[in-house]
C-alpha cells in the first residue's frame, strides 16, 4: 500500500502541530507491513502546480503567475486568485490542472525522490 502525505510546511507559523501530526502519520504508516509513505517536500500537492498549467486552466495570458514556493499556504493563494478570475480554484481542480501540465513542467516542479516514489507505485 502506498500513501502520499502533505508535509504542511506552509502551516509552520499558524499550525505547527499539524506538521508534527503529518510526520507521525508518515512514520506510523511506514511501520506497517507492505506499506510505503512519501512525505511531500512541498507543503501540499497543490504546491506542485506549474504556473503555466494553472494559467491554461484559468485561461490567463502566459507568465502572469509566479512559481509557488514550497511553503506557500495554497488555500490563501487560491483565495487571492479567485478574487480576480471567474474560474474558481479549489482542491477539486487538482486532476484537471495536473492533466494540463506537460512532462517538462511536471519534472521542473517535482523533486526526483517523488518521481522515484511514483515509479515504484507504477511498477508494483
Amino acid at each position: 500500500m502506498f500513501l502520499i502525505i502533505d508535509s504542511d510546511i506552509g502551516l509552520k507559523d499558524t499550525k505547527p502541530r499539524q506538521i508534527k501530526e503529518q510526520r507521525k502519520t508518515f512514520n506510523d504508516f511506514n511501520k506497517k507491513e507492505n506499506s510505503i509513505a512519501y512525505l511531500l517536500k512541498k507543503s501540499a500537492i497543490e504546491n506542485y502546480f506549474h504556473p503555466r498549467a494553472l494559467e491554461r486552466y484559468l485561461t490567463l495570458g502566459a507568465n502572469l503567475l509566479d512559481d509557488f514556493k514550497d511553503d506557500d499556504h495554497m488555500p490563501e493563494k487560491f483565495k487571492t486568485i479567485n478574487k480576480s478570475h471567474s474560474t474558481k480554484l479549489d482542491k477539486k481542480n487538482n486532476r484537471d490542472i495536473f492533466g494540463l501540465m506537460t512532462q517538462a513542467e511536471f519534472k521542473s516542479v517535482v523533486e526526483p525522490e517523488l518521481i522515484e516514489f511514483l515509479g515504484e507505485i507504477v511498477k508494483d
